[in-house]
């Protein structure tokens, strides 16, 4: 045995987790293409320069489009935002 402790799974963080990934992909789907692909591209791993090459625009306009799409995506998940 490699002597660490089982991990535990807590099934209520579970259920919070996949719902909140839910509600992201929701957000992302409201989102214009262009400004979901790029953060998915991003947060996939890829380079501004891989981005860029993948949208077809300059990699200096990804951190642009990037902090543009953040701030639509922070705002769908806000009006989705049950209460």
């Amino acid at each position: 045995m490699s002597g660490q402790e089982p991990r535990v799974v807590d099934p209520q963080q579970v259920v919070e987790v996949e719902e909140e990934r839910r509600r992201v992909r929701e957000a992302l789907a409201r989102m214009p293409v262009k400004s979901a692909s790029v953060l998915a591209l991003r947060y996939s791993g890829l380079s501004y320069v891989e981005v860029g090459t993948a949208l077809g625009v300059g990699a200096g306009q990804v951190g642009t489009l990037l902090r543009r799409a953040e701030q639509a995506l922070r705002k769908e998940m806000t009006r989705a935002t049950p209460e």
